[in-house]
């Protein structure tokens, strides 16, 4: 057995028999000290690397497993025990918050040369929506702490570059919730390279009418939702996700390329081959025009793609 699947054979039994200990009350376990020791599971990685034994490796992963188990539960507990001590809101610059949702707006123009852009979007939790198209080359409206994203962008003859980063910003919360949502309209014409860096989130994009040429997606546990365009010849779509919910629509027009690397996930592929356990392709992949190529790298998921041939999502 691959040590990766002990790992994570491991890690959900351990998780789960450290938090029913503990809602029994058979632990007593200091958890703010614990979770700082979670660079053994780097170690742990690092000595599988060098060691050839199979059975030391497979020992390793286990034990790997279970410290990530324990500082992911103790991380858990910390965190719980700041929200039960009451809200403040930290941010670095001196803005005052007011606990209500402001909206916040940004904006690239659009200039007429332009055939090529790379959008980067780094940011933390929250819900990120993609479904609209704008006259400008980009917008978006924040809803949440008023300014706390900084736009940057360059445009050079036909190629635009568009970085959208929040803040660094630190929220403890009380009987509530603090919202970040951010949505994003994109112009139709130019051709795109999306990188999203992102954390806990729910990701909804509709992209049936954008001209995606790559599309990198890393996040936490999240939700995403993706819709796929027929509009280039070639699209790459990467995603490396935690324990997530992953559900992604594949125009019937396209040959699709896909490859799935999630242990103990639940996998629904339609309209697909399947060519072994993490490779599947359309039956139309060799004679289609256009292609798209996806790859997921995610924990314990739950992974959906279909094919789709209608601009109804």
């Amino acid at each position: 057995m691959k040590p990766k699947n002990i790992f994570w054979g491991a890690l959900l039994i351990a998780l789960g028999t450290i938090v029913l200990l503990d809602n029994v009350n058979l632990l007593d376990l200091s958890w703010d000290f614990l979770w700082k020791f979670w660079p053994l599971v780097l170690i742990a990685f690092g000595l599988i690397l060098f060691i050839k034994n199979d059975l030391i490796k497979v020992i390793l992963a286990a034990l790997a497993a279970i410290i990530l188990a324990l500082t992911f539960y103790a991380s858990f507990k910390s965190v719980t025990g700041l929200f039960n001590d009451g809200i403040e809101v930290y941010v670095d610059e001196d803005d005052v918050i007011s606990g209500e949702i402001d909206t916040s707006n940004y904006a690239v123009q659009f200039a007429p040369d332009l055939n090529s852009a790379t959008f980067k979007l780094d940011a933390g939790a929250g819900t990120f929506l993609l479904k609209g198209v704008t006259d400008s080359l980009l917008s978006a409206k924040s809803f949440g702490i008023k300014n706390n994203y900084i736009l940057n962008s360059q445009i050079q003859d036909s190629y635009a570059f568009v970085k959208l980063k929040m803040k660094k910003t630190r929220f403890s919360i009380d009987e509530g919730k603090v919202k970040n949502k951010l949505d994003i309209n994109l112009n139709t014409k130019p051709r795109w390279n999306l990188d999203f860096d992102l954390g806990a989130a729910t990701v909804e994009f509709d992209l049936s009418k954008h001209k995606i040429e790559k599309l990198n997606l890393d996040v936490g546990a999240a939700s995403v939702k993706l819709k796929l365009s027929d509009l280039l010849d070639e699209s790459n779509i990467s995603i490396d996700a935690g324990a997530s919910k992953i559900e992604i629509e594949v125009p019937e027009s396209v040959g699709c390329d896909l490859k799935v690397d999630a242990s103990l996930s639940s996998k629904s592929v339609s309209g697909f081959n399947q060519l072994n356990s993490e490779h599947y392709q359309t039956e139309n992949f060799e004679s289609a025009k256009k292609k798209i190529y996806i790859t997921i790298d995610c924990g314990v998921s739950s992974i959906e793609v279909k094919r789709n041939n209608s601009n109804v999502w």
